[in-house]
């Protein structure tokens, strides 16, 4: 048979006409790139491929290799002559210069296979038979695990791309992770009578209980709003809410984590609570308070950083998950979140209810929505 010439968008799909035309066994030639197109030379005579004219030189395996390295090595170990050494040496191969040093050809060799090998795996895509069934499928998931998004993620809505375009299934799979991500209503959320505002040192917690005091206060609510710390006896918590209850306006209080049952009173008043304790004793006392005023609305407010690695994302939503919380992303005007905090959201259960950042202080709390967020995350991808 005369050589053949296929050609299309990518290798893929030319590979996929010679395999049809000339059957899995045939010889490729050549490969080659004309603009946007991938032609591929083949033929299904061997002798035509240059195959029945010469003879494949024997390679040596990585087993090989790595078998011929630890003889080498025993024969070392069981041997005290240095002249038995060197012989063995020479055998392999004399030695290279790698990076200033005089290895021992049997050694670099061993390296370059290791290499080879990382390489190779590092390539390595895994997919399953649903992403196979149409021209793209291949290429949506692993783009949307390159872009950040992981692979549970990806897994859990993949009805959203497939057998549509890249374009349209991108789209589709941030609209579905959106509607997977926020809550149904966090504006009616924080009408709740208290409101616990838990989270990690350094997150703006503080500072979220303070702006979300000033949100209630901006909605004319009817009743007060008190701001109020919750401490442990270990706890020792500085005056920085003292000073947004100023800015704002409002009355505060300092509640102990043992006490706090007996010293609250939800009727009539609004409590804005941020939590300075240990995660373990919060979730005991939140618990307890609900018990201890089955009539008052609560919620717990979780506040995460926006560039919170999934961990610590993983980690705090963990601890908290018996609350139920909405998380609120914070400091997002001094970093971003992306794919692979969404994602790890996501994968806990919780729901994204308030965005924020970390300058201003009134009219500073955005909620969030569908179509906000598959905005946001569009943008930062």
């Amino acid at each position: 048979m005369t050589i053949l010439t296929f050609t299309g968008e990518d290798s893929a799909t030319a590979m996929e006409k010679m395999a049809d035309q000339l059957g899995e066994n045939c010889y490729i030639l050549s490969t080659t790139k004309r603009g946007n197109q991938i032609e591929i030379s083949a033929t299904d005579n061997p002798v035509e491929a240059g195959w029945g004219k010469r003879k494949a030189k024997p390679r040596k395996q990585f087993t090989d290799i790595f078998a011929e390295t630890n003889a080498k090595m025993a024969g070392k170990n069981q041997s005290g002559n240095n002249s038995d050494n060197q012989a063995a040496l020479s055998e392999a191969g004399s030695e290279r210069l790698i990076s200033g040093y005089q290895i021992p050809a049997y050694i670099a060799d061993l390296q370059e296979h290791m290499v080879e090998m990382k390489s190779m795996l590092n390539g390595m895509v895994l997919t399953d038979d649903a992403a196979l069934r149409n021209d793209i499928g291949i290429s949506t998931p692993v783009q949307l695990r390159q872009l950040g998004f992981s692979d549970v993620i990806v897994q859990e809505l993949k009805h959203s791309f497939v057998d549509v375009d890249y374009e349209t299934g991108q789209r589709n799979f941030i609209a579905s992770l959106a509607d997977k991500l926020v809550h149904e209503n966090p504006q009616t959320a924080l009408q709740a009578d208290v409101i616990f505002v838990v989270g990690g040192a350094g997150v703006g917690k503080t500072s979220l209980a303070g702006k979300i005091g000033a949100h209630i206060l901006e909605g004319s609510a009817k009743k007060p709003v008190t701001l109020a710390e919750m401490t442990d006896t270990q706890t020792n918590p500085d005056d920085t809410l003292l000073q947004l209850a100023r800015l704002i306006n409002v009355p505060v209080c300092k509640f102990r984590s043992d006490e706090i049952t007996q010293q609250m009173t939800a009727v009539g008043e609004s409590y804005v609570v941020d939590v300075s304790c240990a995660p373990d004793i919060a979730n005991d006392v939140i618990a307890q308070v609900r018990e201890a005023l089955p009539g008052a609305r609560m919620i717990v407010v979780l506040a995460l950083a926006g560039a919170s690695s999934a961990r610590l994302i993983r980690q705090q939503t963990g601890v908290y998950a018996k609350l139920e919380p909405m998380v609120c992303l914070t400091k997002l005007d001094e970093c971003a979140a992306g794919p692979v905090e969404f994602s790890q959201i996501a994968q806990s259960g919780e729901k994204l209810g308030l965005l924020t950042g970390s300058r201003a202080m009134i009219d500073s709390v955005s909620f969030a929505d569908v179509r906000l967020m598959a905005d946001y995350i569009a943008e930062n991808c």
